[in-house]
């Protein structure tokens, strides 16, 4: 009999998948940030931007996943890619 588990009843697995994206968003920050400081094209930021974009969107999907809020902060810095990415 497979047993349903509530959102607040993490078996540890929940709590890898966020931590491993919260990895990937702020790798993929720390990529963006250095193609800024080496001036990098505008093509590359636009790919950069997109895979922060995704990276975020992961990192929210796993949060929702393990019964987690998303931060004020993340959500706001995601709408904010989305816009500059709808704007490119």
């Amino acid at each position: 009999m497979s047993q349903v588990r509530r959102p607040d009843q993490s078996d540890g697995s929940d709590r890898q998948g966020v931590d491993r994206w919260m990895r990937e968003v702020n790798h993929a920050r720390e990529r963006l940030q250095r193609s800024r400081q080496a001036r990098g094209t505008r093509a590359e930021e636009q790919q950069l931007r997109a895979e922060l974009i995704a990276a975020l969107e992961e990192y929210a999907g796993a949060l929702a996943a393990s019964g987690l809020p998303l931060p004020y902060r993340l959500r706001d810095e995601l709408a904010l890619y989305r816009r500059l990415g709808d704007r490119s």
